[in-house]
């Protein structure tokens, strides 16, 4: 499986690292900090890191671990790049599946998460909003890769998504 992570903060990272681990994942992360990348490289030798987004880049999965604030500039980025894939997923508190799929120009199902830090040592408790057009395929690798990570609970409403915000942070 081949999965996109873009943003390698801490949030970002702790998935990473977590799925770099299972030998059936490549993991491909774009992180602008210079020093972060190079701590990265340090760290998880099995995690490939770069600067910038591959060009014409193709996989299974998209994970947008970035600052809401940067969204925008970053999805212009994507369709420039002709990225493709066959999930979005997003951990990006305060932004809608809707814009990302209007600013990803996209009709492609954006499923939201929510982890907590408790990942970092796989006892983190995700909880997932899933689009109603999502293949159950999709959704059955989804709750797959964030089963490594801790418990994973379904939600049914976007709304709940800014309550688990407001108290897990």
């Amino acid at each position: 499986m081949n999965i996109l992570i873009i943003g390698a903060g801490k949030m970002g990272y702790s998935i990473g690292s977590a799925w770099s681990k299972r030998e059936t994942y490549t993991i491909y992360m774009v992180e602008k900090s210079l020093t972060r990348r190079k701590t990265i490289k340090k760290k998880n030798k099995n995690l490939q890191v770069d600067k910038t987004l591959p060009d014409f880049w193709k996989g299974d999965i998209v994970l947008f671990a970035v600052k809401p604030q940067s969204f925008q500039k970053l999805a212009q980025v994507i369709v420039k790049k002709n990225i493709l894939t066959k999930n979005y997923l997003s951990i990006m508190a305060g932004i809608s599946a809707d814009t990302i799929a209007k600013e990803l120009m996209t009709y492609m199902p954006i499923t939201r998460i929510m982890p907590n830090i408790g990942i970092d040592i796989a006892l983190g408790v995700n909880c997932i909003l899933y689009p109603k057009s999502i293949k159950k395929s999709s959704k059955k690798t989804i709750n797959n890769l964030f089963e490594h990570l801790g418990t994973v609970d379904i939600l049914k409403n976007e709304k709940l998504l800014n309550f688990v915000t407001a108290i897990s942070g």
